[in-house]
């Protein structure tokens, strides 16, 4: 039987459905790179296809969403004040850049900051490998807390019952190559060695070492990951990429100082 976490429960019922609903919709929107119908958001939100209309329409009055030629929705120039604050954010990250690269010439390898968004983890800021078949993701997609290395290291920083309730709310997919034993082993290690890698276990053959990015607070702010083949991780060069990728992540810190805050 699951295990109800309180807390939880006592904040989820502080909160607006209709705003989370709201939310939620934005956020399908900002993911894709289509419009979608009124009834195609209904179906993917799982809500009334009556409600999801009123949400629509609220936000088009808004100006924050306008109607396509075609039927469908989009977001609109209104929503364009509320992004001075992320350009900001993003700014943020860029300044970081340089360690980035640093770490990029030194392995050869793809360098990426993920941050927590909810029960999820987005990437905000990444630098290519050079090499021409390397893993790459995509900027501003999200996954699973559960998933990966970097989900690990934004998960070290909460409550165990606060992590527990991630773990248990997973999708089925999350699963399809790990289990939750490898979720709590992976936080493990960033709460005692600063760092933790992940063998496959996200995407096969995709390995990674992330390890958490601190502000002025010495909490979890970000986590930053360098991702490979297989053969980039063998015994042998594991350990040169973990003393790098801890080298980096403390510069990014520092870097940071008083900036990040949140």
């Amino acid at each position: 039987m699951r295990k109800i976490n309180f807390k939880y429960e006592m904040e989820k019922r502080n909160t607006i459905p209709a705003v989370d609903k709201s939310m939620k919709l934005l956020t399908v929107l900002a993911e894709s790179d289509e419009s979608w119908s009124s009834a195609q958001l209904a179906r993917k939100l799982d809500i009334s296809p009556s409600t999801c209309y009123r949400i629509l329409q609220t936000l088009v009055g808004r100006n924050w969403l306008r109607l396509t030629p075609n039927g469908n929705f989009t977001f609109s120039a209104g929503i364009l004040p509320l992004l001075k604050p992320l350009s900001d954010y993003q700014r943020l990250f860029e300044s970081l850049g340089a360690p980035l690269r640093g770490l990029v010439s030194q392995t050869g390898l793809t360098a990426k900051i993920s941050v927590k968004e909810g029960d999820s983890a987005s990437t905000v800021y990444r630098v290519e490998s050079p090499r021409p078949l390397a893993p790459s993701f995509k900027l501003g997609g999200s996954f699973s807390l559960s998933y990966g290395s970097s989900g690990a290291c934004l998960l070290a920083g909460l409550e165990d019952e606060e992590i527990q309730r991630i773990v248990e709310e997973s999708s089925d997919e999350v699963w399809t190559y790990q289990q939750p034993e490898d979720v709590w082993q992976r936080v493990q290690s960033v709460r005692s060695q600063g760092f933790c890698s992940d063998p496959g276990l996200y995407q096969p053959s995709v390995f990674g070492i992330s390890a958490p990015i601190q502000n002025q607070n010495d909490s979890y702010f970000a986590a930053l990951s360098l991702i490979g083949w297989e053969a980039d991780f063998m015994e042998g060069k594991r350990e040169e990429l973990e003393t790098l990728v801890l080298q980096c992540a403390r510069e990014c810190s520092e870097a940071l100082g008083n900036k990040a805050v949140a």
